[in-house]
C-alpha cells in the first residue's frame, strides 16, 4: 500500500503509455469513440502531472478554497482516489463501447475540469490567472467538446445516454471527493459548509 501511495502517479503514467501504445499498434481495432477515450487518458495523465508536479501546488490551492490544510496528509494518499477514478472512468468506454453513457461521462469530466480550473482562480483568490493543472484542463475541455460533437454528428447519442453519462460522472466524482475527505477526517457536509462560507465571503 505504501508503494501505491508513493508511486501512484508513476503507475498511472506507465498504464497510460501502455494504453497509448496499444492504440497505436491496434489502431484499426478501436472505434473512434474508443480512440477518443484513450486520447483523453493521455491528456488527463498530463493534467495530473501539471497539478501535482510541474508546476504542482494543486492541493495547496485547494487548501485555501476549502479552508483546511490538505498538506498535512501525504500528497500521494490524496492522489490515490483520483488515480483509481481516472483508470475506471476511461476504461469503461473501452470495455463497453456500445454504452455511450460511459463515453459521455469521460467527456463531461473533461469539460468540468476546464470550467472548474477557471472558477478556481476566483475561489482561491489567486493573484495570477492560473490554477495548477489549468493548461491541460483547457485542452481537455476543447478535446471533450470535439468528442461530444463527433458522437452527436454521427447520430450515436440518445437522451438516455446523456442521463447515464451525467449520473456516472456525478456519482463517480462525488465518491472520489468523499474518499479524499475521509483521508482528511472531513465529512462531506462540513466541506459544503466551508465552500458556501468561502463563496459568501467572495460576494462580500
Amino acid at each position: 500500500m505504501k508503494y501505491l501511495i508513493k508511486y501512484n502517479l508513476y503507475i498511472l503514467s506507465v498504464y497510460t503509455l501502455v494504453m497509448l501504445g496499444v492504440l497505436v499498434v491496434f489502431w484499426d481495432s478501436f472505434s473512434m469513440l474508443q480512440r477518443f477515450a484513450i486520447g483523453f487518458l493521455g491528456l488527463i495523465t498530463l493534467h495530473e502531472w501539471e497539478e501535482t508536479k510541474f508546476p504542482g501546488g494543486f492541493f495547496k490551492v485547494m487548501s485555501g478554497i476549502m479552508k483546511v490544510d490538505m498538506t498535512r496528509v501525504p500528497e500521494g494518499l490524496l492522489h490515490l482516489p483520483p488515480m483509481v477514478y481516472i483508470v475506471i472512468v476511461t476504461l469503461l468506454p473501452l470495455v463497453f463501447p456500445g454504452v455511450l453513457g460511459f463515453f459521455l461521462a469521460v467527456m463531461v469530466l473533461g469539460i468540468f475540469e476546464g470550467i472548474i480550473h477557471i472558477v478556481g482562480i476566483k475561489l482561491g483568490r489567486l493573484k495570477k490567472p492560473y490554477t495548477p493543472g489549468m493548461v491541460t484542463a483547457e485542452v481537455m475541455l476543447i478535446y471533450s467538446i470535439v468528442g461530444i460533437y463527433f458522437a452527436i454528428s454521427k447520430g450515436l447519442v440518445a437522451s438516455l445516454d446523456w442521463l447515464l453519462g451525467l449520473v456516472l460522472f456525478i456519482g463517480g466524482f462525488l465518491l472520489l471527493q468523499v474518499s479524499v475527505y475521509r483521508f482528511l477526517d472531513l465529512k462531506f457536509a462540513d466541506v459544503v459548509k466551508r465552500m458556501k462560507a468561502n463563496m459568501k465571503s467572495l460576494r462580500g
